[in-house]
This record gives structure tokens, C-alpha cells and sequence, in this order.
């Protein structure tokens, strides 16, 4: 009797994850490991025109069978004071292209945060946003009163490769000499055929006023 009450419990826990990946099993799922990799630092000075600045600002993973590539495209500063107001803008595009080889893996989620100072503003281009084998869940603008944008994407059909991308206008609402940052989090959650793990990039972007 006591071996069949054990057999009981143990079987049912050992198909959540089977129930969970076919869909009988919905909520949260648990993540084994996060992984933070290493903060990456962006710094330019203010200028007072506008001014092309064409960086790429990038990070690689490699390894338990996933790859991913972070990035931020920094293009251009646009000067924009008008009557007594500051619109200076930064536009970029954040993107990130990911794929992971074992045959039972997939992507489960892709999460982008933008948190920048108060006196700033995030704006999503809605002609230049971009997604393959994801679905939308939540996207969020960064205006004054709300210091983070953030975006949400969830991987279709069990995907083992996804991409996303989009333009952004960070626009600086203050004069040239003031400084503003903002830190950019990538969270990418896949499942190696084992498990579920979470890789997590930074990309802390500072602009000093003159």
C-alpha cells in the first residue's frame, strides 16, 4: 500500500512539465536559473546641433544550446529647443535575434524594459516595430510621470528562434547641460528540453550635459 500511495504522488508531479509544454497546464511557469550577464556602458557628451552618431552597442550569449544577440542601433541626436521648451531627441533602435539548437527547446518569452529618468520621455515606433514568432502581450510607453517603458512578447507556437525589434525617440526634456540615463534590461526566457532558464542583458546608456 505505501509503495502505490508514493507511485501516486510521483508520477502526476513528473507530468507538469509535459502538461505545461502541451497546453493542459496554464499559469507561471518555474524558472530553474537566472543568469545575469555583465552590464554593458554607453556614455556621449550633449552636443548643441544635431548630430549623427551611428553606434552599435551589443552583447553575445552562447551556451546550453541558446544564442542570443542584444542590441542598440544609436543613430541620430536631434537638437530641438523651442520656445523656452526642450525636445532633444536620441533615436534608436533595441533589437534582440535569438535561437536555440536543442531539438525539444524553444523560446518562451522575450521581456525589453527601458528605465530612464524622470525627465525624459520613451516613445514606440508604431512604423518600425517589428516581431517574428512572437505575440504581443503589453507595451508600454515612458513618459514623465512613468520612468519605465517596457515590452512584452511571448513565444508562438513553441518557436526555436525569434526576433524583435523597434525604434524608439528617447527625448530629453531639459537643456544641453543637464544629464540623463537609462538603463536597457533584456530578459530572455527559453526552455532547454529540460528545463526552463532565464538570460538577462544590461545596457546602461549615459548622456552627460556640456
Amino acid at each position: 500500500m505505501k509503495v502505490l500511495f508514493i507511485l501516486s504522488i510521483i508520477v502526476p508531479v513528473g507530468l507538469l512539465t509535459s502538461f505545461r509544454l502541451t497546453g493542459i497546464l496554464q499559469g507561471p511557469i518555474t524558472i530553474s536559473e537566472t543568469i545575469t550577464l555583465e552590464t554593458i556602458e554607453w556614455t556621449f557628451e550633449r552636443p548643441d546641433h544635431d548630430a549623427g552618431i551611428f553606434d552599435v552597442v551589443e552583447a553575445f550569449y552562447n551556451n546550453d544550446g541558446l544564442t542570443a544577440n542584444p542590441k542598440i542601433h544609436i543613430w541620430d541626436y536631434v537638437d530641438r529647443p523651442y520656445g523656452g521648451y526642450y525636445f532633444d531627441s536620441l533615436y534608436m533602435v533595441i533589437s534582440i535575434n535569438s535561437t536555440i539548437t536543442n531539438q525539444d527547446g524553444f523560446i518562451e518569452s522575450v521581456y525589453v524594459v527601458l528605465n530612464k529618468d524622470q525627465s525624459s520621455q520613451i516613445d514606440w515606433m508604431d512604423t518600425e516595430f517589428h516581431f517574428e514568432n512572437l505575440s504581443l502581450v503589453e507595451r508600454v510607453e515612458g513618459y514623465k510621470s512613468n520612468t519605465k517603458a517596457h515590452v512584452k512578447l511571448t513565444g508562438a507556437n513553441q518557436s526555436n528562434s525569434v526576433y524583435f525589434s523597434s525604434r524608439i525617440n528617447w527625448s530629453l526634456l531639459t537643456p544641453n547641460n543637464q544629464t540623463h540615463q537609462m538603463e536597457v534590461a533584456y530578459e530572455l526566457t527559453y526552455y532547454n528540453g529540460t528545463v526552463f532558464k532565464k538570460v538577462v542583458q544590461l545596457f546602461q546608456l549615459r548622456v552627460n550635459g556640456r
